[in-house]
Formats: C-alpha cells, sequence, structure tokens
C-alpha cells in the first residue's frame, strides 16, 4: 500500500513538474531574455544617426517618415534636399499664401487681423514671415495693464542643399537666433561637444528644457518602423493594456525587464497580438518600447522612449495567435528577425556629448 502511494506521488509530482516547467521557463525569459541572435544582413550595413543628444545607428536605406524636434521651444522640421529653385518656389508659394491671410475664419463673421502678413529676408539667408496678428487687453500680475501682441512665425533657410523650417508662437526674434545659431550636419557625422542635433542641423550648447525629438524611420525591405522620442511621460503599465484588450484579440508577452544601454538603465516591454479584423482578416503585430527617464535634474535625459513596431495582415489565424506568422520568404520579419533588429539597433543607441 505504502509503495502504490510513493508511486502516485511520483507519478503526480513528475506530472507537475511537466505541466509546470514550461510555465516557468517562459516567465524566466520574460523577466530574463536571452539577447544573443544570428546576424541578420539588415544590422550590417548601417549609418549613424544624431538624434536631439542621443546617437542611433540604423540601417542604410531607412527612410524617414516623421520629423519633429523643438529647439529653444521652437519647432523645427526637415523638409530634405533641394535645390535653390525648388527652395526659392517653396518660399515664394508659402509667401503668397500667409499674405493672404487676413482674417480669422475662426470666428463667424471672419475676425480681421490687427495688421497685415510680413516677409523679413535676413542677412543670413534666410525668410521669415509673421502673419496672424491679434490683440488683446491684458492685466499682468504687477498690477499694470496694456494690450498684447499675438502672432505666427515660420522661418525657412537652406544651408548646403538642405532645408529647414521653423515655427514659433510670437518670437520672430528667437526664430531668427535659432537660424543664425545651428551649423549644417553631414549625414553619419557624430558631434565631439555638447550640443543638440536633428538629421542635418547641430545647435552646440547645454541642454534646455525647449527641446524635444519625435522622429520615425521605416527599416528597408521590412515595413518595420523605429521611433524615438522625447521628452515623454512615464510609460504606461502595458499589462494593464493588455488586459483591457478586446476579447477576440490574442496577446502574447514576451519581455519585461530591466535593460541597461551604454549607461543607461532603462525599462524593455515587447509584446505581440493578432486581432480579428473581418471575414479573411486578422493583424498580427509585435512591438517593443524602451524607456530611460534618468534622473530629474538631468534634463532632457528624463524621459526618453525608444520603439519599435511591425505589423502583418493574413487571410487565417496565425499557428500561434498572439505571435507574427512565420516567415515565408527571407525578406517576411518573424518574432525571431524582429527581436535580432531590436537587440541589434538598441545596443547602438548612446549618449552624445553633454547629453546628461
Amino acid at each position: 500500500m505504502v509503495t502504490r502511494k510513493r508511486v502516485l506521488l511520483v507519478v503526480l509530482l513528475g506530472a507537475l513538474t511537466i505541466w509546470a516547467a514550461p510555465r516557468v521557463h517562459r516567465i524566466y525569459t520574460i523577466h530574463f531574455p536571452d539577447r544573443n541572435h544570428a546576424a541578420i544582413s539588415k544590422l550590417r550595413d548601417t549609418q549613424t544617426l544624431c538624434l536631439g543628444r542621443y546617437a542611433v545607428d540604423l540601417p542604410i536605406g531607412s527612410r524617414l517618415v516623421r520629423n519633429e524636434f523643438g529647439i529653444d521651444s521652437i519647432d523645427m522640421t526637415e523638409l530634405g534636399n533641394m535645390s535653390d529653385t525648388a527652395y526659392q518656389t517653396l518660399v515664394e508659394r508659402r509667401w503668397d499664401e500667409v499674405n493672404a491671410l487676413v482674417a480669422n475664419a475662426s470666428f463667424d463673421p471672419p475676425k480681421p487681423y490687427n495688421q497685415p502678413s510680413q516677409r523679413y529676408d535676413t542677412p543670413h539667408g534666410a525668410t521669415m514671415f509673421t502673419f496672424a496678428h491679434r490683440s488683446r487687453y491684458a492685466k499682468w500680475p504687477d498690477g499694470t495693464v496694456g494690450t498684447e501682441h499675438f502672432y505666427r512665425v515660420e522661418g525657412y533657410i537652406r544651408k548646403g542643399d538642405q532645408v529647414f523650417k521653423f515655427q514659433a508662437n510670437s518670437e520672430r526674434e528667437a526664430v531668427d537666433r535659432a537660424m543664425v545659431r545651428f551649423q549644417l550636419l553631414t549625414s553619419g557625422d557624430s558631434p565631439t561637444e555638447a550640443g543638440f542635433c536633428s538629421l542635418h542641423a547641430f545647435f552646440p550648447g547645454p541642454p534646455s528644457r525647449g527641446e524635444g525629438v519625435s522622429v520615425a524611420f521605416e527599416l528597408p525591405d521590412t515595413g518595420v518602423q523605429f521611433r524615438i522620442d522625447y521628452p515623454v511621460e512615464p510609460p504606461p503599465d502595458r499589462s494593464q493594456i493588455l488586459a483591457l484588450m478586446l476579447p477576440d484579440l490574442h496577446t502574447k508577452k514576451i519581455r519585461s525587464a530591466t535593460r541597461p544601454v551604454n549607461g543607461m538603465k532603462g525599462k524593455e516591454w515587447i509584446d505581440s497580438g493578432t486581432e480579428h479584423r473581418g471575414p479573411n482578416a486578422f493583424d498580427s503585430h509585435i512591438g517593443a518600447w524602451w524607456d530611460f527617464p534618468g534622473p530629474l535634474a538631468q534634463y532632457p535625459a528624463y524621459g526618453i522612449r525608444v520603439s519599435l513596431e511591425h505589423s502583418v495582415r493574413t487571410q487565417v489565424l496565425p499557428p500561434q495567435p498572439g505571435a507574427l506568422p512565420p516567415a515565408k520568404v527571407p525578406s517576411d520579419v518573424d518574432e525571431e528577425k524582429f527581436l535580432a533588429l531590436w537587440d541589434g539597433i538598441l545596443a547602438t543607441l548612446r549618449p552624445i556629448p553633454g547629453a546628461q
């Protein structure tokens, strides 16, 4: 009788071990992931990009799909490579548009602006427009009263073959200073002094609270999108987000771990999901996020977020709902190739001098 009980106990323990082992292993890999991957060609030929006060290496041929920068509280966008003729055409066309603005159409009837649009051609080769001029009565905290004037300002400048657009509210002098201050940055260059950079512009100087980056690239031949943003709010709780997903959405948590990257101790999260979008339509998505809060005193290191995302639509539910479908041809991106891209790119993220 005792022998039978022992046999039964051994069988039960064995069954429990078989049941628990893959689940324990799964939890372990989520929090202590293996980041060793076979090299793939997309990581071999890269170019260095300077974004804000950070540099990262992306595959050559990555296509810019979003570029928004902030410097000294002024918005800046790169408009790309243009000939002088194309640049002059752009400026004149935009001047015709803002010069035609004579009233605020958000009022009924439209409320005329206080003065006509103004154009300024600067000594350093830039052109600025001020428009949508308006005023209001104001009383300041010290008890004085007066009239506040508001307007919008846009500035355009071409350096080398690159065209840059600056925008602000009621800050014409600040826009002018920003356009004088920056230096042209050649692709692949990485600054050796403290400063802030966009793809082709470098602003020397220490960090300021008026800086910001929101840039996205589509990696070549993959459809995978890389993005970097700062400053951002603290990261959301992805576990709660997944718990609130629709019932027909299969989800899979892949990683949730602390991840140091070149001296920056950030938080990594990776998950995937499959959603039934309609007849013969299933969307599978995988996303990776890395957030580095940084010390609050060391702005703008606080609140940088790096992400990589990819989606695939199939006519049938993938073999493993919640995961990307298996690759059918070498160019397809499956989970392993996505993770290899993510780990390879994130490992190159580093602060340039003066970032921290």
